[in-house]
């Protein structure tokens, strides 16, 4: 059975959220699209488990999809400041705290951004390179790799 026929479909004369990712109509209670995954619903941003949800498919969407500069740049303003305590790390002051204990949990955050800010800009420089205008939903990787061809 199809995921989309296991999620209630609301009747023809309801109203139906839109998926702003793959445009497919949902049911107006829902918080995420049944299709996707992408956040759709009011409660998708401010609900405390749903939203992170929702941050990880915006940091799924950055690499999957080739993107445009400003999620480039955007990319850059979330995941810098991530990377700015191992420029501290490198000076220790081992008298007032213990050095590994604190710097540790820092450098997995900022080996986790490094590597997802090096496949943003690297998918972006893909795009770049072969000059691809259009940008497919997250589930069409087939029609990304056609378009390049």
């Amino acid at each position: 059975m199809d995921e989309r026929e296991s999620v209630q479909q609301p009747q023809d004369d309801e109203e139906r959220l839109v998926c702003p990712a793959c445009l497919e109509l949902n049911h107006p209670e829902a918080c995420f699209c049944a299709a996707c995954a992408a956040p759709v619903g009011w409660f998708a941003t401010i609900g405390p488990y749903e939203s992170i949800f929702a941050y990880g498919f915006m940091y799924r969407r950055a690499i999957k999809v080739q993107p445009c500069r400003i999620v480039l740049v955007g990319a850059w303003l979330i995941g810098l400041p991530h990377l700015c305590p191992l420029l501290l790390a490198a000076f220790p002051v081992r008298d007032l705290f213990d050095y590994w204990a604190v710097w540790l949990p820092y450098a997995f955050v900022a080996a986790a951004h490094a590597v997802w800010l090096y496949r943003v800009t690297k998918s972006y420089l893909v795009r770049r390179r072969s000059g691809a205008a259009s940008v497919a939903p997250p589930g069409d990787e087939d029609l990304q790799s056609e378009g390049q061809q």
